[in-house]
């Protein structure tokens, strides 16, 4: 069994660590760890060793120096047990290299404890910046670039990698290049597009290429030929590491695509509107890659409505000849289609029991609004707030949306200060107000005021353990909601929210309350959406441009993401930049979305900029980071 880095220091140097004041320390008992390199642990052991028969301040800086090297494993014990050796260190007096070491560690201690603030501040210590030793800015350059990814700047993060990579050896390198693969996968087109024509280094433009043919994979075939084009362009660039295998996915996906596809959608009944709408988006996503000399497979429209159940309607798609299933839409279809292991390959439109494995050919994909809670508290947790309430509607959707954010907010280490529910009849008010409570300080006041026989002047106040608001609303509750928390001294509060806050359609008489609340929101909803296929699709079905316009896009990705479904799946980092969001595959082989961030300006939705809140509300940002432009 492997043992923690500090078991195996201190039963090397059992017979020479000595405490201060006499003794042997006491090892803490871990489970197990990954190990340090051999060549690394025994540094650490040499520097501890020296480091208990050395004077201060030679003393303080080796142990800093041994703490240093243990974090580069960045595991949590390993973690806990470098913060145990510079616990109680004093850097002041130390050599201005140490105090920058010093820094250094308390920065990547602070990641480690998911506090991207702290180690922002830690290595921007003067020391840090103004140091000459060229492994402490190395160093520096990659504790700012995992910082700026944890905070999603993914521009700034690829700014310090770039600024690392002369500095780095070729192992480092190797690491390097997949996070600035992985950074630049994050980047949304007009930031590669404007890296493009402002890159002046070859290489950093290699890279910007290469990540701009993955973020456009409408066409297998023109992906592969523009991979090819691009090795031929680049043939010495790092970045030929990254493609095989990816090329290898596409081969794969061209070899193997399906021929015939049944859409298995309600035409008719209560969900008729939105199958014909997912339908309509799919077949237009169809026709213009037709119109482009794409290759097409044949599509077969069934509806599932005229069938008693899912298996009748997979049993005609699989008496076509389909050889791949998209739907059904109906959640409690897509459970029993998923309890009935369909030997086809099945992309549902909707997910079923998302705790629940999946069968080999089976994948989930649908706009739930779960997901945007959990993106919801994700944004907020990497914003600083650690104090959330939440307000929502009492209904079944209510719970879960509540819950999702709830469960990925303790996830993270957080908990929730209070949770409030309204009807919508008239309760805001009521709901708000004891969710918050401002009444409690008038009646503090007013047993002053009793026990000093005078009145005093007060100013009534809100309870003060809260930093943040999550709504889970539409925008006609968001109206009510959004005043009345300013009513009850809560206008302070930043407010999260999901994407359902905002209608779709921009409206700034009406959404004039909604000011400052932040949401996600799919991609196809922005004015700055640029794909070509967007502006045919109002022009030919005016429901597109209203509350239909989600479907539209969940049609469009659809059908864009089935043949891409191997490689989501077989390659790390691999995504689908979609009218939907960008999607990724996540190990139970649902599909994850992940939206662009807005906010209410002027009853207007805004992109939201790194920093918003801070930015939005005139206040300074803590550090700098051009983000995503």
């Amino acid at each position: 069994m492997k043992q923690s880095v500090r078991n195996i220091i201190s039963f090397a140097l059992a017979s020479t660590l000595i405490a201060g004041c006499g003794g042997v320390k006491q090892v803490r008992t871990h489970g197990s760890v990954a190990p340090l390199p051999a060549q690394s642990l025994a540094e650490v052991q040499r520097l501890l060793a020296k480091a208990e028969r050395a004077p201060s301040p030679e003393k303080e800086s080796l142990k800093i120096s041994a703490a240093n090297l243990l974090l580069q494993t960045n595991t949590t014990d390993n973690s806990q047990e470098a913060a145990s050796i510079v616990n109680g260190l004093n850097p002041q007096g130390l050599p201005l290299n140490s105090q920058a070491e010093y820094a250094l560690v308390q920065a990547q201690l602070a990641l480690s404890r998911n506090n991207t603030g702290k180690a922002f501040e830690w290595v921007d210590n003067p020391n840090v910046i103004n140091t000459s030793n060229p492994k402490l800015t190395k160093q520096s350059y990659q504790v700012r670039a995992r910082a700026y990814e944890r905070n999603k700047e993914y521009r700034a993060a690829l700014d310090e990698w770039l600024l690392a990579l002369p500095l780095l050896s070729a192992d480092e390198k190797h690491i390097a290049h997949q996070a600035i693969w992985r950074n630049l996968l994050n980047l949304d087109s007009n930031t590669l597009s404007y890296l493009t024509t402002h890159t002046g280094d070859q290489k950093t433009l290699g890279w910007v290429s290469l990540a701009a043919i993955m973020k456009k994979p409408e066409d297998v075939d023109s992906q592969i030929q523009a991979f090819q084009q691009w090795q031929q362009q680049w043939p010495n660039h790092p970045g030929n590491q990254q493609i095989p295998q990816a090329m290898r996915a596409l081969e794969q996906i061209a070899a193997h695509r399906p021929n015939k596809i049944a859409l298995l959608l309600p035409m008719t009944g209560s969900l008729g509107y939105a199958g014909k709408a997912i339908r309509d988006g799919f077949l237009a996503a169809y026709y213009h890659a037709l119109q482009n000399g794409h290759v097409v497979p044949e599509i077969k429209v069934i509806n599932t409505n005229k069938h008693a159940s899912i298996n009748d309607a997979v049993a005609e798609a699989t008496a076509q000849g389909a050889e791949m299933i998209v739907g059904p839409l109906k959640k409690a279809r897509v459970k029993k289609l998923q309890q009935l292991a369909p030997t086809t390959p099945t992309l549902t439109l909707n997910y079923g029991d998302r705790t629940a494995s999946s069968p080999a050919n089976f994948y989930q994909f649908g706009l739930a609004a779960e997901d945007e809670a959990k993106q919801a508290a994700q944004q907020a947790w990497h914003d600083g707030f650690r104090a959330p309430v939440i307000i929502a509607p009492a209904s079944s959707w209510g719970n879960r949306i509540v819950s999702a954010f709830s469960n990925e907010w303790q996830s993270l280490g957080g908990t929730i200060r209070g949770d409030a529910r309204f009807t919508g009849e008239s309760d805001y008010n009521q709901v708000i107000g004891a969710l918050l409570n401002p009444r409690a300080s008038t009646l503090r006041a007013h047993e002053v005021e009793q026990v000093i026989g005078k009145q005093i002047r007060h100013n009534p106040n809100r309870r003060g353990d809260v930093d943040m608001v999550f709504l889970a609303a539409n925008a006609k509750q968001g109206r009510q909601v959004k005043p009345t928390l300013a009513y009850h001294y809560g206008g302070d509060l930043p407010v999260y929210a999901t994407g359902t806050i905002f209608t779709g359609k921009a409206n700034p008489t009406k959404d004039g309350d909604l000011d400052g609340i932040m949401f996600p929101s799919m991609p196809w909803l922005s004015d700055v959406f640029d794909d070509p296929l967007k502006s045919k699709i109002i022009d030919t079905w005016d429901r597109s441009n209203t509350l239909y316009g989600p479907l539209f896009a969940l049609g469009i990705d659809a059908y864009r993401l089935y043949p891409r479904l191997p490689q989501l799946k077989t390659v790390e980092g691999t995504r689908l930049f979609g009218a939907s969001g960008s999607l990724t595959l996540n190990p139970h082989q649902q599909v994850e979305r992940t939206q662009p961030w807005f906010f209410f300006k002027g009853g207007t939705p805004q992109p939201m900029p790194v920093n918003a809140y801070q930015q939005y509300n005139n206040a300074p940002a803590v550090h700098y980071g051009m983000g995503q432009e």
